[in-house]
């Protein structure tokens, strides 16, 4: 956006709100009251003014007012009174436009620069604005601290006594060479006059963008946000690769809410992320009509009890969400618990068993989910193991429950879990223990396909004691809502799965171990998280040097969106192997050729050949394989 045209809508917004009149100039300082301060200015990062008040005589908002009553200029009371209404309620941004002082004055503000030069010019459209740029190469933290405190002052501006209203800070930038996207940006306010640490918020900017682009501070949860505006400290790059890398700023805008932010860009707030018109509204309610869900059973159920109750032992339903700890833990009053999804996805929901005292030997089971015609649903039960986390034990790995010996869960069962001790007697196949005080949660997970018929399913949960008797019985619901979730997800996912970890927390170091499908413990992990529609970064297919000739079913599985094309930092492996990157460019090109037989292959190939880069060097490996990639696999995503 053009920051002439910014400036109008804004100063457009202020007239009309305030005044009533379709009138527009090009100063925002200039469409406000002037409040200003005959203090001495001190310029300077650490001695900003320490008030910004109101000399006597100056006019007031209700002077100015009358003032602009008494003009020639006639205001429609109905319009008037709607430009009143909206003021309440949508209260402009506040403005630090560049252009509202002259360059020396504008240049003076900044002080305290490190590894930073400061200049002021102006761009193509006349707009002011200053420029900061790295002075060394190899900057290790360039800064400079704007002394907003007096900026106010020399610009005229209202006056501002507490940010606190101000949820947001929207800056206006333009980056030129920047080698490094993150700005930290220090706020000092109330009694703090310079940088102070816990007093920053960092943001992301976009170091391919050539030109002006907006940075969104989000400031809601910054309690020290409060209190009279002194300055900023701008660490506009963590670090830079050489001098002369230089990023600009031309305007800073605190902002009451995030409708304020839409409104600065001319988007209607009414509209964002859906059409409102009145055919967009009847059509919603149509369908919601549509999909309402009917009185079921799960709507009159009624607390069971078990042919020999164990009054001893709790039983409770809980949302996935809401793990309950081993101990300190509060019951529920949810006697039952029922699952909605659609077809074609899995949803779960717990229930944990707690005693008062202890219990040995109970064993649980879970009936499949039916409907009245027979219909069943693919239904699974699993423990929930606990970890320590931040001092309490609370679930996290649900291993399946099984009363047989499942080769595959064997190792499991026998201590190889990662977690550096045996899995305690509860979690093994012949029957658990409960100690009085402590709990034991369940997963209950349902799946449907697309073909599932919608409706009501239910299957019973009965726990058995060591005897033989049943002590606790419950009935868990799930609703199937009549539409169908496709394969593929909007929302792309790639994250890691070792499958070295994996092995060693087996114990099956030459990975030899095989579920009932035959699959291997790396594709048995894999093919669970794809079931959950979240993609990993390898194929359990690895590809031969770049060749994906053997992973074709994957790559066609709608639910793959996204992998590794050549896995997980394995450039830094292959120049390793051969630093002249032969060996890297190679491997690439032939990932290219061979993922090149289906465009929607290619697509879904992505780069990771460097982790967290943190340095200097990480950055130039980034380049140096980024040019290596671009010639070897034209239009890749790293």
């Amino acid at each position: 956006m053009k920051k002439s045209m910014l400036i109008c809508l804004l100063s457009l917004l202020v007239l009309c709100l305030t005044l009533g009149m379709m009138a527009c100039t090009g100063n925002i300082g200039g469409d406000t009251d002037t409040q200003g301060d005959t203090n001495p200015v001190t310029d300077g990062a650490t001695q900003p003014d320490a008030e910004q008040g109101t000399e006597a005589g100056e006019p007031t908002d209700t002077e100015a007012g009358d003032e602009t009553a008494s003009g020639e200029t006639t205001v429609d009371t109905e319009a008037a009174t709607e430009a009143e209404t909206e003021a309440e309620t949508e209260e402009p941004p506040y403005v630090l436009d560049f252009n509202a002082v002259d360059a020396d004055t504008l240049k003076s503000l900044f002080s305290g620069a490190n590894q930073t030069s400061v200049s002021v010019a102006t761009d193509d459209d006349g707009e002011q604005y200053v420029a900061l740029s790295t002075n060394i190469a190899n900057a290790s933290d360039p800064y400079v601290f704007f002394n907003a405190g007096n900026f106010i002052k020399k610009a005229e501006l209202d006056n501002l006594r507490d940010v606190r209203k101000y949820s947001y800070i929207l800056m206006k930038v333009r980056q030129v060479g920047c080698s490094s996207g993150s700005f930290d940006l220090y706020y000092a306010v109330g009694s703090v006059t310079g940088a102070a640490a816990g007093m920053n918020i960092m943001e992301g900017y976009d170091v391919s963008e050539d030109g002006w682009q907006y940075i969104l501070f989000d400031m809601t949860s910054a309690n020290e946000w409060k209190g009279k505006l002194n300055g900023f400290r701008l660490d506009y790059m963590l670090s830079a690769v050489a001098a002369g890398e230089t990023f600009q700023i031309a305007e800073i805008q605190l902002m009451v809410s995030a409708e304020s932010y839409y409104k600065d860009f001319d988007v209607d707030w009414d509209n964002v992320g859906f059409e409102a018109s009145d055919e967009a509204k009847a059509e919603l309610e149509s369908l919601m009509a549509t999909i309402q869900k009917p009185s079921t059973s799960y709507d009159d159920y009624k607390k069971e009890t078990a042919t020999n109750e164990d009054a001893n032992l709790k039983l409770w339903f809980d949302h996935m969400y809401t793990r309950a700890p081993l101990t300190g833990f509060t019951p529920t009053d949810k006697i039952t618990y029922q699952i909605q999804l659609a077809k074609n996805e899995t949803e779960g929901c717990q229930f944990v068993l707690a005693p008062t005292t202890d219990v040995n030997g109970l064993k649980v089971y879970v009936t499949d989910f039916t409907n009245a015609n027979g219909d069943t649903l693919k239904t699974d039960l699993h423990w929930g193991y606990y970890f320590q986390v931040d001092g309490q034990y609370i679930i996290d790995p649900l291993p399946p429950v099984t009363y047989e010996k499942d080769e595959y869960m064997w190792n499991w069962c026998n201590g190889g879990n990662a977690a550096g001790e045996a899995i305690p007697n509860m979690q093994k196949y012949d029957g658990f223990d409960i100690k009085g005080g402590e709990s034991q949660s369940f997963i209950v997970k349902a799946t449907t396909t697309a073909d599932t018929k919608p409706g009501e399913y239910s299957a019973t949960i009965t726990v058995m004691s060591a005897d033989g008797k049943q002590v606790k019985k419950a009935t868990v619901f799930v609703y199937v809502w009549n539409f169908t979730l496709s394969d593929a997800s909007d929302c792309k996912t790639l994250m890691d799965l070792g499958a070295f970890d994996i092995y060693v927390s087996y114990y099956d170091w030459s990975a030899e171990l095989k579920n009932d499908k035959g699959q291997n413990l790396y594709e048995a992990y894999y093919n669970f998280m794809l079931d959950y529609r979240v993609n990993c970064y390898t194929l359990p297919t690895e590809s031969n040097n770049g060749n994906y000739a053997g992973s074709t079913s994957y790559l066609n599985n709608p639910r793959v969106q996204a992998f590794l094309a050549l896995g997980w930092k394995t450039a830094g492996k292959l120049m390793a192997e051969d630093p002249s990157g032969n060996k890297f460019g190679q491997t690439a090109e032939n990932a290219y050729n061979s993922l090149s037989q289906n465009p929607d292959w290619k697509d879904k190939a992505y780069f990771y050949p460097v982790d967290e880069p943190g340095s200097i060097g990480a950055l130039d490996d980034i380049n140096n394989y980024g040019k290596i990639l671009a010639e070897k696999f034209p239009g890749y995503k790293m």
